[in-house]
């Protein structure tokens, strides 16, 4: 049996683990993706650093949650619960960049075309 304490840090590096990796794959393609969207480089970063942010905080919240209802705290048990539900929260992060990014449609930099376009 596992104290909640021993429990909560399986959850956070199950789901965080899962977040950097996530990360770690996605950030250069978001990368060249963001800079044909956005007109300024500035931009560009913020959006990336809140995919990032969005990508560690949206799995967390989940697998915390799972931890909220675990009625036994064994290990197996909760680290496979804690995996599911980052999994789970991964993949509605995802899902709502994906759905962003696919919307998204670049803009024109005013600095390249004439006064009047």
């Amino acid at each position: 049996m596992m104290s909640p304490l021993t429990a909560l840090l399986a959850d956070l590096s199950v789901s965080l683990a899962l977040s950097t990796v996530l990360v770690a794959v996605l950030a250069r393609p978001l990368r060249l993706i963001l800079r044909q969207l956005c007109p300024t480089g500035d931009v560009s970063v913020f959006w990336l650093v809140f995919t990032g942010v969005m990508l560690y905080l949206t799995p967390l919240m989940f697998a915390v949650l799972s931890l909220l209802t675990a009625t036994v705290l064994e290990p197996v048990p909760v680290i496979s619960a804690a995996l599911v539900a980052a999994l789970f929260g991964a993949v509605a992060a995802l899902l709502v960049v994906g759905y962003q990014v696919a919307n998204a449609r670049p803009r024109a930099n005013p600095a390249r075309e004439g006064a009047f376009g």
